[in-house]
């Protein structure tokens, strides 16, 4: 730049001597040789040539004007650029918010506008997560944007994701329609995952995951639920296989409250299980994918003609594939209750024929022959749950209750 300088007043000087005036910028100095030109060709079309000066003269005189321009672009080019910091900044940023709209990918539909700036105020850690996702392959359901998956069943996923309207956690169910080829079928289909879900969606109860929307896209449908932090049943099992009594009775009593009052609204769950309940904090207990597994086991049978569901927790009216009603929540129920108490499920087999085969036709081994430290009434509650016989076991969730409630009382005596 100094040196720059050095040959600017130089060249200055020597434009003085030839033209008598300073410089003046390019753009204006172009203006003003344009202007005089046209008006000395109209104020004197024939001035002597002695007056015109040298033409090679004018020339190196306008190439060093030229050469003084292209020369001060350049150094103020350069001089810009660490001059200016913020603005290359804002064009990243600019830039990284496109790169993170394009990985924005809908099933169906080309992506919206993301913007994280012209979303509300207030946004928690997941806003900034998801943003700072942005180098990352991100999916959308929806509205939803998937975080990750955290399981698979017999028709679809599981996701957790995040509800960018209503800024929180969620967790998103599919069903998936890539075996049925029949438009009318599907249609059917949805219709009736929309109804189990709306029905599921009324349940409003403490030991009840919630159920916030349902919708559908072309080859799926989706149930979007409570994001429920902390552990199920079945992990808890894996770490500590078996539980104390008391807090066995204090799992299964809170079970049985969500299903009386799911079945009081004509609500079957029909997959009772340890991975279906989940543990928020150290007691509490809230009970999930009421109403789902009746539409899975309408899909699959639908599909595939094979009925679904997890068979070591199935009632044998469920195995036989007769009628379902809330005793089989019951049957499931004893058996979670069998396995939280003894560490072991009540029926195992080499093969599903057999394991079939037990449930419908073998008693278990009592409890207390299991784990020695069990008192005999807790065969006589489970046996009642698990009666093969639908008629004989309790006919609903709150006597399952009223006998677990009496059990501290008739132990103590």
């Amino acid at each position: 730049i100094q040196q720059y300088h050095r040959q600017r007043e130089v060249r200055e000087a020597s434009m003085k001597q030839v033209l008598g005036t300073p410089p003046v910028r390019p753009a204006a100095a172009q203006a003003q040789r344009d202007a005089a030109k046209a008006k000395s060709e109209v104020e004197h079309p024939a001035e002597p040539a002695t007056e015109a000066r040298p033409t090679g003269e004018v020339t190196q005189i306008e190439d060093l004007v030229v050469d003084s321009t292209e020369i001060k672009a350049m150094v103020e080019t350069e001089a810009e650029e660490p001059a200016s910091p913020e603005e290359p900044k804002q064009d990243k940023l600019e830039a990284d918010d496109d790169d993170f709209l394009a990985l924005i990918e809908d099933e169906n539909t080309p992506a919206p506008a993301f913007d994280p700036q012209s979303e509300p105020t207030g946004f928690g850690s997941d806003a900034t997560r998801t943003v700072d996702m942005s180098q990352f392959k991100v999916h959308k359901i929806g509205r939803y944007i998937i975080e990750k998956e955290i399981g698979r069943g017999a028709a679809g996923r599981v996701y957790k994701a995040w509800d960018p309207k209503l800024d929180r956690t969620v967790v998103i169910k599919t069903v998936a329609y890539s075996l049925t080829a029949d438009e009318d079928e599907i249609s059917r289909l949805k219709t009736r995952v929309y109804r189990e879900a709306k029905t599921a969606a009324k349940l409003n109860h403490p030991n009840i995951v919630v159920v916030y929307d349902v919708e559908d896209e072309k080859s799926f449908s989706y149930i979007v639920m409570e994001h429920v932090e902390g552990p199920n049943l079945r992990q808890l099992l894996n770490q500590e296989r078996r539980l104390p009594p008391a807090r066995a009775i204090s799992i299964v009593k809170q079970i049985c409250k969500a299903l009386q009052f799911a079945h009081s609204e004509g609500v079957v769950h029909r997959d009772i299980k340890p991975s279906n309940i989940l543990i928020v904090g150290k007691e509490k207990i809230k009970v999930t994918d009421f109403g789902i597994a009746k539409v899975v086991n309408h899909l699959t049978l639908t599909q595939t003609g094979r009925v679904v569901g997890t068979p070591s927790y199935m009632a044998p009216e469920q195995i036989e594939g007769t009628e379902v009603d809330a005793r089989a929540d019951i049957f499931s129920l004893g058996v979670v209750f069998y396995e939280l108490l003894t560490g072991v499920r009540p029926f195992v087999a080499d093969s599903l024929a057999s394991l079939a085969y037990k449930i419908v036709h073998v008693e278990p081994v009592p409890p207390s022959l299991v784990n020695l430290e069990l008192f005999e009434i807790y065969d006589d509650i489970i046996g009642t749950a698990m009666a093969k016989d639908p008629g004989q076991r309790y006919q609903t969730a709150g006597e399952f209750l009223q006998a677990l409630e009496k059990i501290n009382v008739q132990i103590e005596s």
